[in-house]
């Protein structure tokens, strides 16, 4: 088998997604600041101006990761891993039970389920080829090593099969 890399882009959130990730990332924290030294010439008391500190370092903490950070699945003979930043997930081929997709607002996600209770979701980021061309793979691979396989099943039932999945 060959391996496969797909990288998420920016440019695959839909347009309202990047502008919330450009608001997020950078208007609201400008805005908190401002609202910050505002609050502190005031006089006000500290606790609005540290919430406001706080809205200015959290916000971009949280778009900048989810966002604007390139994530990477790879596909292997060995593993799937999927890659942000310093931060690796890994499931063995070998340790997969299951495969599982769903489909809101018309974006796959993809679901993989390991036997020792780690998993690995992803979809949103990546280009809908990349993601039905690595499923594709996936499907042929959970056909061939008797993985479970479900295709748009909703988010309380991929939940579901989790929970059960990590008593």
């Amino acid at each position: 088998m060959m391996d496969i890399r797909i990288k998420s882009s920016l440019k695959n959130y839909l347009p309202y997604q990047r502008i919330g990730a450009y608001i997020m990332a950078v208007a609201v924290p400008i805005i908190a600041i401002i609202l910050g030294i505002y609050l502190f010439t005031k006089e006000v008391e500290i606790t609005f101006v540290m919430l406001a500190v706080v809205f200015a370092v959290v916000t971009p903490a949280v778009a900048i990761p989810s966002f604007f950070i390139e994530k990477t699945i790879s596909l292997t003979g060995v593993e799937l891993k999927y890659a942000v930043s310093i931060s690796t997930k890994r499931i063995s081929l070998q340790d997969i039970s299951g495969v599982y997709t769903t489909n809101p607002k018309g974006k796959l996600i993809i679901f993989v389920l390991g036997r020792k209770k780690q998993s690995i979701g992803f979809g949103y980021g990546f280009s809908e080829e990349d993601k039905v061309f690595i499923l594709s793979k996936l499907k042929e691979m959970a056909i061939n090593g008797g993985w479970e396989y479900k295709e748009n099943v909703t988010l309380q039932e991929v939940m579901q099969i989790f929970r059960a999945r990590q008593k």
